[in-house]
């Protein structure tokens, strides 16, 4: 009875859908590549401990913002990221909620190797 539901089957360990065909389908898209997204997000925080905004993470990864802010959102949920509580102004002038790594542990164990890249100090 206890292996018929798990939590890792929902939000936000999933992509959420509306129960729609559509919504439904682009939920399914979307966790193809959420392993990707998120590892990709976190090695970025990993390289700017102090933190990024979702507009910076989107234009360093190359895609779009609306891409990116479900993934924080889901990453704060899981307590691997943390709002800083402090907002930065994106590039339109609106304020945007700081995100950081809640530790550098949290890389070894989803066996994400950042040996080769270094934090940047600035």
């Amino acid at each position: 009875m206890q292996d018929e539901f798990s939590f890792k089957s929902k939000y936000p360990y999933q992509a959420g859908h509306r129960g729609h065909r559509n919504s439904i389908t682009s939920a399914n898209d979307t966790n193809k590549r959420l392993s990707r997204l998120h590892k990709q997000i976190l090695i970025e925080l990993y390289k700017h401990p102090k933190g990024l905004i979702g507009s910076e993470l989107a234009n360093i990864l190359k895609v779009n913002l609306l891409t990116i802010r479900p993934r924080t959102t889901e990453l704060k949920l899981q307590g691997i990221i943390v709002d800083t509580e402090k907002n930065k102004n994106n590039e339109g002038g609106k304020p945007e909620s700081i995100y950081k790594l809640r530790s550098e542990t949290l890389l070894e164990e989803f066996d994400i190797d950042v040996s080769e890249h270094k934090p940047n100090t600035k």
